[in-house]
């Protein structure tokens, strides 16, 4: 069944996925690994393939998120390189940062100046793997947070894949304060329910001139879930309590929001949803498959087809096995 949401489509010609798969780059800023010579001969022959049969990726719709590299406002490009941005903004830039909570009392420092926007300055501390010149800052505090409700719904049949860029460590973060990144929704009382979530945790073995990619999947929407034709949230915050003084302070550098819907895959290995497993279907599992291991890219969920969050040799006999004559 063809695949359609509310959101900006991304498809891409079987030549040009071909092409992309020469050299990847994960948002892990030197996780790079260039294609394998297993892939090499595939990539030959579904090349030939592409020329006779259309090509449309699988891997999901890109869901357009406004402001989605925190572009807005714009941060200055002259010292101290960064403003406040988010606080009773009213959304005009995507992003709503949360209210001032009633314990803040941080000296000079008001609540609006706890996150913001900052310019990636070239230099020892430029971010390689920023998208775009700008990133979001945001201290480790209690109750602070950035949201955004998209004018995209949840749509029955289909899962979705959070992944957002993220770099700890800054202004003296203690090691593993932790940092959520979720979806939810807005039920009937007005309240925020939090569908899924995922946990990052400042890592020293990160690069600090790098972002990390923090990915959180959502099951199939199912028609009798509440939360089904609702406005998707986003939501970006500092999971730490009050009272854990311990793993409070420092300073978060966040960017590259995504968000993907993917396709419901009934059978195993038919990713385009035509019934088969072919070689566009194989087109499509080539495209994500890395070494043993690796934890798979953004997009790349219902190509692991063994559940084990990587994509490599494993899912590929599963596809083998799968394959329609």
């Amino acid at each position: 069944m063809p695949y359609s949401a509310t959101g900006t489509t991304k498809t891409r010609s079987c030549e040009d996925t071909l092409m992309q798969s020469e050299t990847r780059k994960h948002s892990g800023g030197a996780n790079h690994w260039e294609a394998r010579p297993y892939r090499a001969s595939a990539r030959r022959l579904l090349l030939a393939v592409a020329i006779l049969f259309p090509c449309i990726s699988a891997l999901g719709e890109d869901i357009d998120i406004p402001n989605a590299s925190f572009e807005s406002p714009m941060a200055p490009r002259v010292s101290p390189f960064a403003r406040p941005a988010f606080f009773d903004n009213g959304g005009t830039d995507g992003w709503v940062q949360a209210d001032v909570p009633r314990w803040w009392s941080f000296g000079d420092v008001t609540w609006d100046q706890s996150a913001g926007v900052f310019y990636n300055v070239d230099g020892l501390l430029h971010i390689e793997n920023a998208d775009g010149e700008q990133l979001v800052f945001m201290f480790g505090t209690p109750d602070l947070g950035l949201t955004q409700v998209l004018s995209s719904t949840y749509e029955v049949g289909r899962t979705y894949e959070l992944t957002v860029g993220v770099r700890g460590g800054s202004g003296g973060m203690p090691l593993g304060s932790p940092i959520e990144i979720s979806l939810f929704y807005i039920d009937d009382l007005d309240a925020t329910v939090t569908l899924a979530a995922a946990i990052y945790e400042n890592d020293l073995l990160v690069s600090p001139t790098s972002l990390a990619d923090v990915t959180v999947s959502l099951p199939e929407i199912l028609a009798e879930d509440e939360w089904a034709g609702r406005n998707i949230g986003i939501a970006i915050r500092p999971d730490v309590m009050l009272e854990q003084v311990e793993l409070q302070g420092g300073t978060w550098g966040i960017d590259n929001v995504r968000l993907v819907a993917l396709p419901d895959v009934q059978v195993p290995g038919d990713f385009d949803g035509d019934t088969d497993v072919d070689l566009i279907d194989f087109l499509t599992l080539l495209d994500c498959l890395s070494e043993p291991g690796l934890l798979r890219e953004a997009g790349c969920a219902a190509t692991d087809l063994d559940g084990d969050m990587s994509v490599d040799l494993r899912d590929f006999a599963v596809f083998q096995s799968a394959l329609t004559d």
